[in-house]
């Protein structure tokens, strides 16, 4: 059987529902392709026992009226105002983030080689991230902390990723500040997210679920594909039936859509996977920060976060829920052991012993960052202008294969929706 639909959206996460969302507003029909039996992508939450637990680490990093108006007004989700508390571990010790903004907390010799390197820097115009590092924060912080840790989340070689996407997320360093640093402690946050929010209650699933209740109509879960055809304007899926489209808008990873297309793969569209252990513990978390950054290769997470230190509904008095995040290439996620992160968490003094574990929770995200190798922007644009005339548009994270936020795409959506 074949059904026909204007626009259909292929992947239920924000980018789809939000898309969704606003072309009903503009009268125009959808229909949305998810495979799961829920909606809400990485934007979901789930009870493990008394703990409410995420995806992962999602937080609403923006300070966009329109996002936080659609969010609280329309999705009627009240939102927690967040003024960010986020770590290092580095020197045996937790030390304010950003690392290269709180030199006074670190060893008189690794100050001097901070500043040195930092004072020497000579490369002028980046070519590549880890260039950019450089000659944004000198060798001496690359060598201690920014090298490490991006080489630990991303599993590739910096100087084979561009440096496009950084400033929004890694701004460059005043050299005025970086002195400061080294010998008074900072008092101001510094970096782009100083300010989150989080909702009152429910986790970050309950914008993803607000976002799915307003097209639940338009929605097709436990949908599988099993065939694009871009000539015929057809999507084929498992069960048999057949979607006709005029146009088509992707936001499933990019790698996938060219499989069910049956166009060729490229070399450009590599992800770091990740390996999420959702921990609750029989213990208050022993310090108030929201997240830490660890770059120590002998640890095997870059990331863990405290949800309970994020929202106090996410675990019961006198215990704390954790996210602990390892990264790796999609194909190796199972070389992770908790046993391996429970002696970490001892060694970082965070717990006693295991007797502290309550639950744990492992989630493998195959696609969590789409890496920005070179030569990927030139390639997305030639690929989204081909798809174009064929009457299809990539879209988020995974579908345009680029690196954004929930807040983003939100936007993104209500743009495209202007355009369709």
């Amino acid at each position: 059987m074949t059904s026909t639909v204007p626009v259909l959206i292929l992947g239920g996460g924000p980018a789809g529902l939000s898309l969704a969302m606003y072309l009903r507003d503009r009268g125009i029909e959808s229909r949305v392709i998810e495979k799961s039996s829920t909606a809400g992508g990485l934007a979901r939450s789930f009870r493990v026992g008394p703990y409410t637990f995420d995806h992962s680490g999602h937080l609403l990093h923006t300070s966009r009226k329109e996002v936080l108006d659609l969010v609280q007004k329309r999705l009627k989700v009240g939102l927690n105002r967040i003024e960010r508390r986020s770590v290092c571990y580095v020197e045996d010790k937790f030390i304010p983030f950003p690392y290269q903004q709180n030199l006074f907390y670190l060893k008189p010799e690794t100050i001097r080689e901070a500043l040195r390197g930092f004072f020497r820097r000579k490369i002028k115009n980046p070519r590549n991230f880890l260039e950019w590092l450089e000659a944004s924060c000198g060798s001496g912080i690359g060598r201690q902390f920014l090298y490490p840790y991006n080489r630990k989340l991303w599993n590739t070689d910096l100087s084979r990723m561009s440096a496009d996407w950084v400033p929004r997320f890694l701004p460059s360093s005043d050299a005025r500040e970086i002195l400061k640093s080294a010998f008074y402690r900072e008092k101001e946050p510094w970096g782009y997210n100083t300010v989150f929010y989080y909702p009152t209650r429910g986790g970050i699933g309950t914008i993803g679920g607000r976002l799915a209740d307003q097209v639940s109509d338009r929605t097709i879960l436990n949908a599988r594909i099993r065939k694009i055809d871009l000539v015929k304007r057809l999507v084929h899926l498992a069960d048999g039936s057949v979607w006709r489209y005029d146009r088509l808008v992707s936001t499933i990873p990019l790698p996938e859509f060219l499989k069910f297309a049956g166009l060729p793969p490229s070399p450009l569209l590599r992800s770091t996977g990740v390996s999420v252990f959702n921990v609750g513990l029989r213990r208050e978390f022993p310090h108030d920060f929201h997240w830490c950054y660890v770059p120590e290769a002998h640890i095997p997470f870059y990331r863990f976060g405290v949800y309970s230190n994020i929202s106090r509904r996410a675990a019961p008095r006198g215990h704390s829920a954790l996210y602990i995040e390892c990264a790796a290439p999609p194909d190796r996620l199972g070389r992770f052991r908790f046993s391996s992160v429970l002696r970490s968490l001892q060694k970082l003094r965070l717990i006693r012993s295991a007797r502290d574990v309550d639950v744990v929770h492992r989630l493998d995200l195959r696609y969590a960052y789409p890496v920005p190798l070179l030569g990927l922007a030139a390639y997305r644009e030639r690929l989204a202008r081909r798809l174009g005339k064929q009457g299809v548009t990539l879209m988020g994270r995974f579908g345009a294969w680029t690196y954004v936020a929930i807040s983003d795409v939100m936007v993104e959506a209500r743009e495209l929706a202007a355009r369709l």
